[in-house]
């Protein structure tokens, strides 16, 4: 019990702590570890927990401020219970979930030979609110406190997992850190968010897409971003995915508002007003660099996107 006491008050301490980067180790009579936080700024607080228990804990934490907060699980599962026992509820492996609260008090459970490892984003109220306020009312933010039903988990994705290794492992010089920090938290915030947004698109969709479809979608759209000169057909995508044709041509549609085909034209022509923007290049060129090999092709396409011919957009005031 005194080592639960101990542990609570040092990582209760943590966590309301100001500086920029705090870390405590765990007693090696309790198990093995560490709590470790990031501040990059007054509104935005890093919280990465690695620990190990000898014996079964409970450890009684108060968050002594209103935020919105971000909770990733990838060992586990990690369990916990509002203050009181009004709730009680269990984050599983590679899961998280986005809530908002004030004074936020529980008691996290662990239980003994278990390796647990998660990270907390914590925001500030004020910063964020005019942004997930909108965000409420459809996506049924979990306040804390409410019944665990209302939790809404989403899966960690590549892209959230290696945006918080960014942060967690940040080699930044010193006098750059706090701003370094700032960016990929607000980064990976942005980015948890359009996933929220995509899942609910989809779940709106007629056909019914997995978590694992939705990785593979967000796959695809990054293949095609990073090849769009020589985008791959859907055959190809479905291969490198493991996602069937189908799945892919309807899923997509869905996910990004547009068939693949009409992605990868519309990413061309972007890429092409982008070069006829930046330098002096003759049509064929620009068509060709863009993925075209029929110039003709490629002209109607950009007038089809932009009202007007590449030569007229080069002698136009839009440039």
């Amino acid at each position: 019990m005194l080592n639960e006491h101990l542990v609570g008050l040092e990582v209760g301490r943590l966590l309301n702590q100001p500086s920029l980067e705090t870390k405590y180790v765990l007693p090696a009579e309790t198990g093995s570890g560490y709590c470790r936080q990031i501040r990059p700024d007054k509104t935005l607080q890093v919280v990465q927990c690695e620990a190990y228990f000898h014996q079964p804990l409970q450890i009684p934490l108060t968050l002594q401020r209103q935020v919105f907060q971000i909770s990733f699980c990838f060992e586990g599962p990690l369990t916990w219970q509002t203050t009181g026992g009004a709730s009680e509820s269990v984050l599983n492996h590679n899961e998280s979930y986005l809530c908002y609260g004030e004074n936020m008090s529980g008691i996290n459970y662990y239980a003994r030979e278990t390796q647990y490892s998660g990270i907390v984003i914590n925001m500030q109220y004020d910063r964020f609110h005019s942004i997930l306020k909108a965000l409420k009312p459809d996506w049924r933010i979990y306040q804390y406190g409410e019944p665990v039903s209302a939790v809404r988990r989403m899966p960690v994705t590549a892209t959230v997992r290696r945006l918080l290794g960014d942060i967690i492992g940040s080699s930044c010089d010193d006098s750059l850190k706090r701003l370094y920090l700032e960016a990929k938290v607000l980064e990976l915030i942005a980015v948890y968010m359009n996933e929220m947004v995509e899942e609910k698109q989809v779940g709106c969709g007629a056909v019914q897409i997995s978590a694992r479809d939705i990785e593979g979608l967000r796959e695809i759209k990054r293949i095609l971003d990073q090849s769009i000169d020589a985008a791959p057909t859907i055959k190809t995508l479905a291969r490198m995915t493991c996602l069937n044709e189908f799945k892919i041509k309807t899923g997509f549609k869905q996910m990004f508002g547009m068939p693949v085909h009409a992605y990868v034209v519309d990413k061309r022509m972007e890429a092409a007003r982008d070069l006829l923007e930046g330098k002096k290049i003759k049509v064929g060129e620009v068509a060709s660099l863009v993925g075209y090999t029929n110039t003709s092709h490629f002209i109607a396409a950009f007038r089809k996107r932009f009202d007007m011919t590449p030569g007229e957009y080069c002698n136009s005031d839009k440039r």
